[in-house]
């Protein structure tokens, strides 16, 4: 949410009868939490993960004491990995 209006011309509403609609998934969940299909689809998502078939994003894991070179890293631009801050118990 870029807290930025929506732009959409006026001629797409009219002749390409384009319509809007607002989605809010906290609602959704609260409205939807023991939906069966729901609970289907993250039971599948689990299995998925079980069989190593629904994989994490290529990340760089970065000790938390590098946090600062992590963050000017991301400012760069877009490189393909996130960073994870890897914060460990004392």
């Amino acid at each position: 949410m870029s807290k930025k209006p929506v732009v959409v011309p006026t001629g797409a509403l009219i002749f390409k009868r384009v319509k809007l609609a607002g989605y809010w998934n906290a609602k959704w969940l609260q409205e939807n939490n023991l939906n069966p299909e729901r609970v289907k689809m993250f039971e599948e998502l689990c299995e998925l993960i079980r069989d190593c078939k629904f994989l994490p994003p290529i990340s760089d894991v970065v000790p938390i004491e590098d946090f600062q070179k992590a963050v000017n890293d991301s400012l760069e631009g877009f490189k393909g990995h996130k960073k994870v801050l890897m914060m460990e118990e004392s």
